[in-house]
């Protein structure tokens, strides 16, 4: 059968879907043809069916891939029905003076006021959401906020068990061998998304 959504988060995103549904044994098939997400004149948009799978295992995000200009944002992953999940995003060549649209800055939408830059990142997010494992890993290059120049960044974050891992460095050019800045150690932290009393610990436990 046919699938048409549309709606509006918070008041300010609106999202768009259409596609086909289709029943397979034991699964519910779900491919998006058409699938948008908009705030104002910033839009982003599928390259490909967007497809999900639903079935005795959880719900299964297949494939989806979006595409703004020559940015890309794809994710991967399940859902389980007892609430773990365990998904992958990767975001490619971002346009960081766009941030200014996702956090809704007129200011930094001025010249020179907001970051210029692209970045790179993955993320890998699995668990529950008590307590889920997370990695992330980002590397920038030539990143400036207003008139200042930030260079390249690199970052490595790694978290489980209340603990997490930090590896940050910043080079002002991608080719030095002594890095600005360098941040390493551990952070006793709490990021769990449900049941969290104290996000910084005194101690991890």
């Amino acid at each position: 059968g046919a699938l048409s959504i549309s709606g509006t988060v918070d008041s300010l995103y609106s999202i768009a879907m259409a596609g086909q549904t289709a029943v397979q044994p034991h699964t519910y098939v779900f491919d998006v043809e058409n699938f948008s997400l908009k705030t104002g004149e910033y839009s982003w948009n599928n390259d490909q069916d967007v497809q999900l799978r639903l079935n005795f295992d959880g719900t299964r995000v297949m494939h989806a891939l979006m595409v703004r200009n020559d940015e890309q944002f794809s994710l991967t992953g399940v859902l389980h029905h007892n609430g773990d999940f365990d998904f992958d995003a990767m975001l490619n060549n971002f346009d960081l003076s766009e941030v200014s649209y996702l956090v809704r800055n007129q200011e930094m939408r001025r010249p020179d006021q907001g970051f210029r830059g692209r970045t790179s990142a993955t993320l890998h997010l699995a668990g529950s959401t008590e307590n889920p494992v997370i990695t992330f890993a980002a590397s920038s290059d030539s990143i400036f906020f207003r008139q200042t120049r930030i260079g390249s960044v690199g970052a490595d974050i790694r978290y489980r068990d209340l603990g997490a891992t930090i590896d940050l460095t910043v080079k002002k050019l991608s080719q030095d061998s002594v890095p600005s800045l360098s941040v390493k150690g551990t952070l006793p932290v709490n990021l769990a998304f449900t049941s969290v009393e104290e996000r910084f610990p005194d101690e991890k436990q």
